[in-house]
């Protein structure tokens, strides 16, 4: 798939509810989110205004692993 379908494809709230699921399932102390065509990630104890994202929610995941950078 190219970029474009793969955003396509997430643009589906259906689809982009999955893989958030699927990312709070192995992540279980974040919540996850897919806004304005970028995954959003929060750690549970941050402040609502503090969060990590990126356009490609396997570089989000990465992130998560290392601890999350606040951006």
């Amino acid at each position: 798939m190219t970029p474009e379908e793969v955003s396509a494809y997430y643009d589906d709230a259906a689809n982009a509810r999955a893989m958030c699921d699927l990312l709070m399932k192995a992540h279980p102390d974040w919540n996850v989110w897919r806004e304005d065509g970028l995954w959003r990630a929060r750690y549970e104890t941050w402040p609502e205004h503090q969060q990590i994202r990126d356009s490609n929610a396997g570089m989000l995941t990465f992130t998560i692993r290392m601890g999350g950078t606040l951006s």
